[in-house]
């Protein structure tokens, strides 16, 4: 949390895929809503609008130009591609242990 105490909440935008409930209620047990202004659950509008639907990162660039957002994420299969044809940022993959994905 230090990190987003450290900038302005509209500067960030969090996408999230899953079941609606649950992603809330994740939002909700870290305050997330006090840091960052856009949040997208991607649940809310239904499965046919998880990632890699472009309908959510479209909302989160809102005004700003392509070159101004950067996505960082974890999974390389439902996460990127969107971003590239956006023409975002070069975007920045979190590689965890416990997960095998190339």
């Amino acid at each position: 949390m230090e990190f987003l105490r450290k900038y302005k909440s509209d500067d960030f935008a969090i996408i999230t895929d899953g079941y609606s409930s649950a992603q809330w209620a994740k939002i909700r047990v870290l305050n997330l809503e006090q840091y960052v202004d856009k949040i997208v659950v991607t649940d809310d509008w239904g499965k046919e609008f998880w990632k890699p639907n472009p309908r959510a990162y479209i909302l989160a660039q809102g005004r700003r130009s392509p070159r101004e957002c950067v996505y960082i994420a974890d999974n390389p299969l439902k996460d990127f591609d969107v971003p590239v044809k956006l023409g975002w940022a070069p975007s920045v993959r979190i590689r965890r242990k416990e997960c095998t994905m190339r």
